[in-house]
This record gives structure tokens, sequence and C-alpha cells, in this order.
């Protein structure tokens, strides 16, 4: 069955947004350190125009939900909740990791280790299977308490800025990665793709329910006295 979809995503320092109905056909991607929210409407509608769209004729609306920045996590959830609201379609929330992931798979990898910088001296982390399917739970952590799962016969791909941030670290020989992927932030053709492969399995989400996923509980530093 045919369905317009549109994918987003703020939450690294990379905005893009991509849509189409079989493939993704259209698609913008800017490396933005800031003023991802002044430049995301712009990309919506650069889209939407390409490929002769009226917002209103959207079946549902992807995003990145984190982790990332949480601004930028902030911006790619909430503009898709509103987005969705407006139109009465359905949200579908991607994990950035996951997104990131699949950017590895469609280059021919089958496993996955994302690691994404975090700051503060840690990784958001997951490792991933074609699919793509989730091996690990989402964490933050040190780069040094990243672990692999044990898969047997399985070559590891890195994937993310961790391993640029923190290469020491997480390009280690026990961390048994083969190879560093070329992309480090994610791209919303793949978010776009994941969201596709749920929908076709008939999983959405009310937009009500797309929630930001930051990993840490201190999202924002408090003031000190």
């Amino acid at each position: 069955m045919s369905h317009r979809l549109l994918a987003l995503d703020t939450t690294t320092p990379a905005c893009s947004v991509a849509a189409g109905e079989a493939s993704p056909l259209a698609w913008r991607w800017e490396h933005l350190p800031q003023g991802h929210s002044d430049r995301l409407l712009g990309m919506i509608e650069a889209v939407l125009a390409e490929l002769g769209w009226a917002r209103s004729s959207l079946d549902a609306v992807a995003c990145c939900r984190g982790p990332g920045s949480f601004t930028g996590v902030r911006i790619s959830t909430g503009v898709a909740q509103g987005l969705a609201l407006g139109l009465g379609v359905p949200v579908i929330p991607v994990s950035t990791l996951a997104t990131l992931a699949a950017s590895a798979f469609a280059d021919g990898e089958s496993h996955v280790l994302v690691a994404s910088d975090a700051r503060k001296g840690e990784v958001y982390w997951a490792a991933f299977e074609r699919g793509p399917t989730m091996l690990t739970a989402e964490r933050v952590a040190p780069p040094s308490e990243v672990r692999l799962p044990t898969v047997a016969g399985a070559v590891w791909c890195g994937v993310g800025t961790g391993f640029s941030a923190y290469p020491e670290v997480l390009q280690a020989p026990a961390t048994a990665i083969a190879r560093i992927h070329a992309r480090e932030l994610p791209d919303a053709r793949y978010c776009w793709s994941i969201a596709r492969a749920w929908m076709d399995a008939g999983s959405d989400t009310d937009p009500s329910d797309a929630v930001p996923v930051y990993l840490r509980d201190n999202v924002a530093d408090k003031p000190r006295r």
C-alpha cells in the first residue's frame, strides 16, 4: 500500500528531512551545529514542494526521537508531533542510534556498534544486527564501558561520532571493531526507511505518545550555587 511519509531529524549537529512513498524521493541534509529550529521548517517545505505535495496529503510523520542533544531531540519530536496533530496522522518515532546503524546496513554491513559522542566523557551506544535489530539496550556510558554482545561469526562495524571523539578506547583491539563506517551523523532517509517498514507492519504511534529519549536523567545542567 502506498503511504506518503515525511521523516525528519535534528538530534545531532545534522539537520535532515526526507519524504516519499515507496522510497525517499526528496531529501535535504545540512551540517548545523546550531540553528536547527530556524532551518527545519524551510527544509520540510522545500522537500514537499519538490514532490508537489501539500502537507495535508501526508499519511504519517516520522522523526528521530533520540538519544542526542537535549535541544535537538526536543525539536525533532516537537515538530513531528505538531505536524501530526495538525494533520490528524500518526507519528513513527525512530531511534537515532538505529538510524545511524541503518546507514551502515545500506552499505552492506551486518553487525554495527553505534557510539555517538554524548559529551561529558560519555557516549550513547547500542549494538545492532541487520534489520535493524537492536541487540543491546540503548545506554549512555563512558566509552571504556562499551561492550559488544557475543554473536558467533559477527564482523563488527563502528558508526558514530564516538569513534572519532574517543578513538583510543572504541578502536582498541578489545572492542573487536573491524572497520569504522564513514557516516558519523544520522540521515533522515534511513529514519524514513525504518519508519516505512513499521508502517507496512501496521505499527504507528499517537502523536502524544511520541516522547523524546534522552537516556540521561540530567538532560540539562542545573544551576550551581
